[in-house]
């Protein structure tokens, strides 16, 4: 009796294992490494869009002081919280875990630099919220504009969203990256 307990549940625990479900294993089955940041400094320049009545060539955008943007880092925690000075710039040193989408291990002499990203989410009274996401931390991080648009009567006037200010040559090794891992038959179970 005992003996065929032992066999039916010996049987149940090698029909359950091979069910478990692996389509979302990845082709690089070591966690990625939580050690490795970046830090660069990134500038906000927040400014002042205009309604669709006013906007033309002739009246550009002015910059926004008071704009408070908070960086919000891959784990979902705020980071920091920066305040758009009367130039409308918020500067600051951030330091944030690599992002290995984004870190091509193989490019060899022409790799460029590892980054990071944050999303940020700017507020201001009188404007919409605006998000950015995938801000470049490191790497070729530059300038990042936030057009903050003033919130009109009777309209929705929900946040908008945006992609953060990534360097073209960013964009093109991200896709050569993964277009390599795609060609090359990779398995992803």
């Amino acid at each position: 009796m005992k003996l065929k307990f032992f066999f039916l549940f010996f049987l149940a625990i090698v029909i359950l294992t091979g069910c478990i479900d692996k389509s979302n294993e990845s082709i690089n089955k070591e966690p990625p490494s939580t050690s490795e940041t970046v830090t660069a400094n990134i500038e906000f320049r927040a400014s002042a869009g205009h309604s669709q009545d006013s906007a033309s060539v002739s009246n550009p955008a002015a910059p926004l002081p008071g704009v408070v943007i908070l960086l919000i880092g891959t784990d979902g925690k705020v980071i920091d919280k920066l305040i758009a000075n009367e130039q409308g710039i918020a500067c600051k040193d951030i330091t944030v875990p690599v992002d290995h989408k984004y870190l091509d291990e193989h490019a060899g002499a022409g790799a460029l630099d590892p980054r990071g990203t944050v999303t940020a989410i700017a507020f201001r009274e009188g404007y919409r919220p605006k998000v950015l996401f995938e801000v470049s931390i490191g790497g070729a991080t530059g300038a990042q504009p936030v057009l903050m648009q003033p919130i009109v009567a009777g309209e929705r006037n929900e946040p908008e969203t945006e992609l953060g200010s990534n360097h073209h040559l960013e964009i093109i090794s991200l896709v050569e990256k993964y277009k390599a891992i795609l060609n090359s038959g990779q398995q992803t179970e």
